[in-house]
């Protein structure tokens, strides 16, 4: 008996401990509720597990467009050691009354730099991302960007979600990015989303809900009537 004890006190303690030693929860800043000019920005956060959030930055909403000047979103390879940055936006997405989101847009701009004498196609900049809308995806990406040459520019990528007819008044947004930055003795490789003019711009589009057949014909309906009565009373007097 005491030898069962001991085991299932061993056992519990060892759950615990695999338990602690899980991955650890991404950091998460939330930004609260925003209202565009018909669509309800519900609950956006941002998250990441592998840097200290913010990444992206608080929104900005112009219209039905929402504004991320990021703060902080760079990986930055030096002498052989890689950088991966990744981080996620998200909220619900809701249409105003008589309003359906018909589509989704996606822009990000940034820059990147490869520098060393000894570079090859190792040293490396690139960044790639997903965005969801309900059950529709779509990925997107830049680069890689690679050695030999030694090279700086910008980027300037996206994509876009067409859910034209469908209907949709309410949706899941998740945007995922990641940046990875690899390098070689002597060498360095570095992406960013966070210069001057750097910017995730994420345009919402709507477009009114047409009344359902059987509400045109009761609307139709009620016109006839309101006219009859009217007339007989014309009669009448």
């Amino acid at each position: 008996m005491f030898f069962r004890k001991r085991m299932m006190t061993l056992l519990i303690v060892a759950m615990c401990l695999v338990g602690l030693a899980g991955p650890a929860p991404a950091n998460v800043v939330p930004y609260g509720d925003r209202s565009g000019d018909t669509i309800d920005f519900i609950n956006i956060r941002e998250e990441s597990a592998t840097d200290e959030a913010p990444l992206y930055g608080n929104p900005t909403i112009n219209d039905n467009n929402v504004l991320w000047f990021p703060v902080d979103f760079t990986a930055h390879s030096v002498d052989g050691i890689t950088d991966e940055t990744q981080g996620s936006l998200k909220m619900t997405l809701r249409a105003a009354d008589g309003f359906a989101i018909s589509g989704v847009r996606v822009t990000e701009i940034g820059n990147y730099s490869l520098s060393g004498q000894a570079m090859t196609a190792a040293t490396s900049a690139s960044l790639t991302a997903t965005l969801t809308v309900g059950t529709s995806f779509d990925a997107f990406s830049a680069g890689p960007y690679q050695g030999p040459d030694s090279s700086a520019a910008l980027f300037n990528v996206g994509t876009e979600l067409d859910f034209t007819g469908l209907g949709l008044t309410q949706a899941d947004f998740t945007l995922d990015n990641w940046l990875l930055a690899t390098s070689e003795v002597d060498t360095e490789a570095f992406i960013r989303k966070s210069f001057d003019s750097a910017m995730v711009k994420v345009e919402f589009y709507t477009n009114p809900v047409p009344l359902p057949g059987a509400l045109w014909l009761l609307g139709s309906g009620l016109c006839s009537v309101l006219g009859l009565r009217r007339l007989r009373m014309k009669k009448g007097n």
